[in-house]
């Protein structure tokens, strides 16, 4: 009964402060408009100076540990270039094995079967161009090795 009149007092208290036109609203509001498109050290800036304007307007002395935030978040927050590499991850991994595979089936199979296939039939004839034969084994051991690579790396990544 104690604890619910302490909280319903509290509450009270805390919306009175944020009612629209406070102070403390606008303090909250005018800070936290431009934090998307800011880099880190401009964010955890502008999360202490909005941390201590709040304070004050709010009178909250217990809080003001959370003004460690910044060397708390500086200690343990990764550099720019792992975060981006962890977003960007995924997205290069799903448009390797797309590649790959456009690959495999658009170019190194189709040009393994058709030399594969011209070699088998010519086996034995006589062609009067005198590299031919062996540019055609060539060719057909070359791409078969590239067929086999960009499928192995295709279905290494999928």
């Amino acid at each position: 009964d104690i604890f619910q009149t302490t909280g319903m007092r509290m509450l009270e208290q805390f919306q009175e402060k944020m009612e629209a036109g406070s102070r403390s609203r606008e303090i909250v509001e005018m800070e936290v408009n431009g934090f998307q498109a800011k880099a880190k050290v401009f964010l955890i800036n502008e999360l202490n100076s909005t941390a201590k304007a709040l304070l004050k307007a709010v009178d909250e002395e217990e809080a003001s540990m959370l003004l460690e935030f910044n060397q708390s978040v500086e200690s343990s927050f990764p550099p720019v270039s792992v975060l981006l590499a962890g977003v960007m991850s995924p997205t290069i991994l799903g448009l390797s094995v797309v590649g790959h595979f456009v690959q495999l089936f658009g170019l190194f199979l189709p040009i393994a079967l058709g030399t594969g296939w011209a070699a088998w039939e010519d086996f034995g004839s006589h062609c009067d161009i005198p590299t031919m034969a062996g540019w055609t084994y060539f060719t057909f051991v070359i791409t078969f090795l590239m067929v086999l690579a960009h499928g192995i790396l295709g279905f290494t990544i999928y």
